[in-house]
């Protein structure tokens, strides 16, 4: 189950494909940069999302291309 934060994050990416890491951290606005790093590691480790472009983008998985 993930958590609320969690959950958008993923919404967004599955609506808008893959985002620079830093435009993921600047939505978190309400989360200090180092929640949103965590926030980040964890949807890594449960693999809900994966780096593409050499990790300055994230994606749902690694196929996704930024535009």
């Amino acid at each position: 189950m993930l958590l609320e934060d969690e959950r958008y994050v993923v919404k967004w990416l599955s609506q808008y494909g893959a985002l620079p890491k830093t435009q993921v951290i600047r939505l978190l606005r309400d989360k200090k940069p180092q929640t949103a790093e965590k926030i980040i590691r964890n949807l890594k480790r449960e693999m809900q999302i994966a780096d593409v472009g050499g990790g300055y983008y994230l994606g749902l998985d690694k196929m996704c291309k930024p535009d």
